[in-house]
């Protein structure tokens, strides 16, 4: 069998002997597929719920995002991601950590346990990180502009402060 896109409970339709086509509705084939992340950028070193788009996940899979593809076929040998799979309301959802900034990383997944990583090129995910001064001080009243350094900054992008829980 070779589907080309994921879907669940296909049903087995066979023409066996030139006889008519016959319905087996208690064969049912479902053919797991990662479509993407509903996110596209997460923040290094934070960790953040990316929910997955497909066909037949679940959490007994397992999965994991590299920089190199070749890391999939090598199953994770060092430029692999730790992911956590983690309940959420919208569903399933995980959690990548450790992920370097600026990276652009692609998805290795298996489904089930039975089944080698594959290697989904289209399924990506970039690493953002802000950097700026360790600290600014600011006069009540008086603007301030703090320019911020990082990776995966762009215009329109959003800040602002809050307490510190150190302080």
């Amino acid at each position: 069998v070779l589907a080309t896109e994921g879907a669940l409970g296909l049903r087995l339709c066979a023409n066996i002997a030139n006889t008519a086509w016959a319905s087996y509705p208690d064969v049912l084939l479902n053919v797991g597929e990662v479509t993407g992340p509903a996110v596209s950028r997460v923040v290094a070193n934070v960790p953040e719920q990316v929910a997955l788009v497909g066909f037949g996940i679940s959490t007994s899979d397992s999965f994991f995002w590299v920089d190199d593809p070749g890391a999939c076929v090598q199953n994770a040998s060092g430029s692999a991601f730790s992911s956590l799979f983690s309940p959420t309301d919208a569903g399933l959802a995980v959690v990548v950590a450790g992920a370097p900034e600026d990276a652009d990383l692609t998805l290795c997944y298996s489904f089930g346990l039975a089944s080698a990583p594959r290697h989904y090129a289209n399924v990506r995910l970039n690493v953002s990180e802000v950097r700026a001064p360790a600290e600014v001080t600011a006069v009540a009243g008086v603007p301030k502009e703090v320019t911020f350094a990082g990776a995966g900054l762009a215009g329109g992008d959003t800040a602002f402060w809050v307490p510190s829980v150190d302080a």
